[in-house]
């Protein structure tokens, strides 16, 4: 007797939540300090992740962002995130609450701040944007 491809499915586990996938997804140049840093200059030894464009990435979710390169990432809830704001000409700077995030977190990429700015309104995150 031959079993048809329905019946060697499993019946998905409820407690198991698959990936969502991003919203909104861009390679960005990425520098985290820890908190209480003063920036003066792109030389730190204090750095906790430097990734330049286009190793660094900033990924939109529904209910979180990550930020960070293929050797490490960091994940806020939106929760947790104050706002999203520019700094600098292409520089922007994401202000939080999470305690296992270091806190000065900015990216830099062109457009960077109108593009998430869209993405937001797009697909109606919680995030405030100015």
């Amino acid at each position: 007797m031959a079993m048809t491809g329905s019946a060697l499915r499993r019946s998905p586990d409820p407690r198991y939540e698959a990936p969502s996938k991003p919203v909104y997804t861009q390679r960005i140049s990425v520098r985290i300090y820890p908190s209480g840093f003063h920036w003066t200059g792109w030389g730190s030894h204090l750095e906790r992740l430097k990734a330049s464009w286009p190793l660094g990435k900033l990924a939109l979710y529904r209910d979180h962002l990550t930020i960070g390169s293929f050797m490490r990432t960091y994940r806020l809830d939106y929760a947790d995130v104050k706002r999203i704001r520019k700094t600098l000409l292409f520089s922007v700077q994401i202000e939080h609450d999470d305690g296992t995030v270091p806190g000065c977190v900015f990216m830099q990429g062109w457009f960077l701040l109108n593009s998430i700015r869209q993405a937001v309104r797009a697909n109606g995150l919680r995030i405030r944007v100015e």
